[in-house]
């Protein structure tokens, strides 16, 4: 599997692309994992086409752009010619490799070059989240990107949290495990970490599970007394 992280966290490595009109383009690389199936996420503007193209799975950011940018150097993308034709399909592809276009994510996605585009479901994830909110058990709901995490409360209103000794995550952990859904407890905050070839109807079927368990969880709170 090759993990590539692209965006707006820049830790210590770059990785310099040549851009089309032969600038360089320094982009923060977050992570490398190295295995199978080969996967890339893609941000900002980025002109990896090949990289791509030779990709079993892409998700790009929405603001991201796409080009065979050696065309405009004269050379001729023939190495990638065969990933670009699976991928793209024969028409589509040759037509890039003479032109030398630029297109966007959206535009990748509808080629076939892209599976996800990251602004589609991201926002997305963040509406169903902010549902959330009005479950009786919970403080505060918030997500970053595909991140996403709920604070479990005993008080709604005045924000007041549970005893320590309750351990109230672990215990909306325990419906967690139980009903097939993987959250972390960390202190009172449940956190999910969903893969990024998440789709909308996989993020309705999480957030019902979610509710299902905060329910659960509610119920074991007033039978206990602990409200």
């Amino acid at each position: 599997m090759l993990l590539a992280l692209l965006g707006a966290l820049a830790i210590g490595l770059s990785l310099g692309l040549l851009g089309s009109g032969g600038s360089i383009l320094t982009v923060p690389v977050l992570h490398y994992l190295v295995g199978q199936p080969d996967k890339l996420a893609i941000g900002g503007s980025l002109l990896v086409v090949g990289l791509a193209a030779a990709c079993d799975l892409v998700v790009a950011a929405d603001g991201a752009h796409f080009a065979l940018s050696e065309v405009k150097l004269g050379l001729v993308a023939a190495t990638i010619s065969p990933h670009l034709v699976r991928a793209m399909g024969a028409r589509q592809a040759a037509r890039y490799m003479l032109t030398a276009e630029r297109f966007t994510a959206t535009q990748a996605r509808s080629l076939g070059l892209v599976q996800r585009v990251r602004d589609d479901v991201g926002p997305y994830l963040a509406e169903q989240f902010r549902g959330l909110a009005e479950h009786p058990l919970v403080g505060d709901a918030e997500t970053c990107g595909l991140m996403g995490a709920v604070l479990l409360v005993k008080d709604k209103v005045h924000g007041a949290p549970f005893p320590g000794e309750v351990a109230i995550g672990m215990v909306c952990r325990g419906h967690c495990f139980a009903n097939g859904l993987i959250m972390r407890a960390v202190g009172d905050r449940m956190i999910i970490a969903p893969p990024l070839v998440i789709t909308r109807a996989q993020i309705n079927e999480m957030v019902a599970l979610i509710r299902r368990c905060l329910d659960l969880t509610l119920d074991d709170a007033r039978r206990n007394g602990w409200l």
